[in-house]
């Protein structure tokens, strides 16, 4: 989750070397992460919501990451057990 995606893309790829593709299959396109020729990931921007990723490891498990934006996070219920 980042204000700069392409000093983002920059960076993964030094560092772990993926790589960025746009699937525009939706009503927004949005930018996934690829590892060689396979989606790993994907970004998103939600207006006025925040940001989201959502990323496979290499063996399989999927995890996203929310980043709210402005007061969004004081708009948001607490999670309950």
């Amino acid at each position: 989750m980042t204000t700069e995606p392409e000093g983002a893309a920059r960076f993964y790829g030094e560092v772990v070397g993926w790589g960025t593709a746009v699937w525009d299959g939706g009503e927004k396109p949005y930018t996934m992460w690829t590892n060689g020729e396979q989606p790993i990931g994907e970004v998103m921007q939600l207006p006025e919501v925040g940001s989201i990723a959502v990323i496979r490891d290499p063996q399989g498990a999927v995890f996203a990451a929310y980043q709210p934006a402005g007061d969004a996070a004081v708009r948001m219920a607490p999670l309950r057990a």
